[in-house]
């Protein structure tokens, strides 16, 4: 079935911060265990993440430690009680509802962690969330930008038997160079609160 679709990413596009960040900031302040592992163990680590295969994966693993000092519960309540209120842009917040309104099915696709990012989807009306899998505080899979997420995307377009209506969809990031991919998928394709932006690309400027 064709639909008209509206992919969205979520850092700095959706929210003002990257969420990974944020999250690690308040790990730093609520849980001393985890200052002193940072203190001791983080540049030792990241050095040998400079010189792994893959640097930013291995960075990206290093960070999400952090995860392990966290319950579900603690996670959704990041997401519902911290993030959204204080970091979500407004008009970003009031386009996902335009847009559904308007009957677009409504795609979150992000490189944050889908072990917080799910819980969006009980705030803003998202159809679905695809965000990076991890287990043990480690990427699961490949982290989903670029190219991983345009599969990620068509995978669950697959699974549901899907088919994406190009001329009438649209795409929101703001970051070219990272999801060109995405944004490729649809004619319509946002850059948000940046001065220059590809030919075929609209710059949209939201504020908290």
């Amino acid at each position: 079935m064709k639909k008209k679709f509206a992919f969205f990413d979520f850092d700095r596009t959706l929210i003002n911060r990257d969420s990974i960040f944020i999250l690690w900031q308040r790990t730093l302040l609520d849980h001393p265990q985890a200052r002193r592992e940072f203190f001791r163990h983080f540049f030792p680590h990241l050095r040998r993440s400079l010189k792994a295969p893959n640097p930013s994966l291995a960075f990206k693993n290093q960070v999400l430690s952090l995860l392990n000092y966290y319950e579900e519960e603690d996670l959704r309540a990041f997401i519902l009680e911290e993030l959204l209120p204080t970091h979500a842009f407004k008009e970003g917040v009031e386009e996902v509802h335009r847009l559904k309104e308007a009957g677009y099915h409504l795609v979150l696709a992000s490189a944050s962690v889908e072990d917080y990012l799910v819980y969006v989807k009980e705030a803003l009306p998202f159809d679905q969330v695809l965000g990076t899998r991890t287990r043990a505080g480690q990427v699961l899979e490949k982290n989903n930008r670029k190219e991983e997420k345009v599969r990620r995307i068509q995978d669950y377009l697959d699974q549901e038997g899907l088919e994406i209506d190009y001329e009438a969809s649209r795409a929101y990031s703001d970051d070219y160079v990272a999801d060109g991919p995405m944004l490729g998928l649809v004619k319509n394709r946002f850059i948000i609160n940046r001065k220059l932006a590809p030919k075929g690309c609209h710059i949209l400027h939201w504020s908290l």
